[in-house]
């Protein structure tokens, strides 16, 4: 955790320390008190690239530096592989000089931005809100979408649902309706026949009159 913050000849800060405690640090202020300064300082640890506009005094050199307490040996292997000193109290330092150069050193040892990126992202991370109200928009809107798409897909199931019942419950009526008809092979002539057929053909839609109205009737 972040246990020290030094800042120097960084915008509107001519010098200035912070400690902080366990758990949990909030900084507060008025508007233009430095707040934001003090984030984008923390950046500059998390290897952005920095530029000369940054420095309040232009001919002296800006100095951001942490102390960071490492609560166990994880991260060993990660300074053994850039063959930096391990120690549970880190420092991490970045320099920006007058000329437009940027040194960067973890526990004294000069290092380059992709190592410094590399190191500090496991024990800082920098979110702007902007960005942060960005993504959650982003997010929101993909949200949004895929529960528009299934909410469409509810409602034509539910659709097709309906009519594969209404077709059901005609087919069960038709088939009660042939029950009821008690039909015996070769009863009936051949034009009564036809005109059973044409019945049952204009209760399956197949014509405007009304179901058996125009059957002709059994002996």
């Amino acid at each position: 955790m972040f246990r020290k913050l030094l800042v120097k000849n960084y915008i509107l800060i001519d010098s200035v320390e912070i400690n902080f405690v366990d758990d949990f640090n909030v900084i507060t202020g008025e508007t233009g008190a430095g707040k934001s300064v003090l984030i984008s300082a923390l950046s500059l640890l998390s290897g952005q690239r920095a530029e000369t506009h940054v420095l309040r005094q232009k001919d002296q050199k800006c100095t951001i530096e942490a102390e960071i307490e490492l609560s166990n040996d994880h991260l060993k292997p990660l300074f053994e592989h850039y063959e930096l000193d391990f120690d549970r109290l880190t420092i991490i330092r970045r320099e920006i000089l007058p000329s437009g150069k940027s040194r960067a050193f973890i526990n004294d040892t000069p290092v380059n931005l992709k190592t410094l990126e590399h190191c500090s992202r496991f024990r800082l991370s920098v979110v702007d809100q902007l960005a942060e109200t960005e993504d959650l928009q982003q997010a929101y809107q993909t949200s949004l979408e895929a529960y528009n798409k299934l909410k469409s897909e509810i409602n034509r199931l539910k659709s097709e649902n309906k009519k594969t019942r209404e077709e059901e419950e005609f087919l069960t009526f038709r088939f009660e309706q042939l029950e009821e008809a008690n039909l015996i092979a070769g009863e009936q002539e051949e034009g009564n026949k036809k005109g059973f057929i044409i019945g049952i053909l204009y209760h399956f839609g197949i014509g405007k009159c009304n179901g058996f109205s125009i059957i002709i009737g059994r002996k």
